[in-house]
């Protein structure tokens, strides 16, 4: 049997990351915080007997801080941040399996791409970011 749905969620995160860049005579550090994400999607799938495969793809968006931090040429200027929502889009796979009429598990993978221009005093920086997400759950129904 063919299944449509649609769902929506929003997380908490604590995904973080950092780096450099060099362009020859100057250099930054520059770190990124994901303070939350959240996503909308549609999912279509095939049910058989307890077991659910689908697909799902949609609209992704964050809640990104940034701070560039100047270190060359000496003496290099403050360090800038920048908050912004980042909006993407996110594609997945998963499967659930139901153990009762009201308990089920599954495991999802899911892509997400997002992607902002962040403004700062000394100009703008595309960010990108990517992540890979695995999701894990035990629901039960009422």
């Amino acid at each position: 049997m063919l299944v449509f749905g649609a769902e929506a969620d929003l997380a908490k995160t604590w995904i973080a990351g950092n780096g450099s860049a060099t362009d020859g005579l100057n250099s930054l550090d520059y770190s990124y915080d994901l303070d939350w994400l959240g996503t909308v999607t549609g999912r279509v799938g095939y049910a058989a007997d307890a077991l659910l495969l689908y697909a799902k793809g949609g609209l992704a968006a964050g809640g990104v801080r940034s701070t560039l931090t100047p270190t060359a040429p000496l003496p290099a200027p403050q360090a800038v941040s920048a908050d912004a929502v980042a909006t993407g889009w996110t594609v997945g796979l998963g499967t659930e399996f139901a153990f009762s009429e009201n308990a089920t598990a599954g495991i999802e993978y899911e892509f997400v791409s997002l992607g902002s221009e962040l403004d700062y005093s000394a100009g703008t920086l595309d960010a990108q970011q990517d992540l890979h997400i695995v999701k894990l759950g035990v629901n039960y129904g009422f």
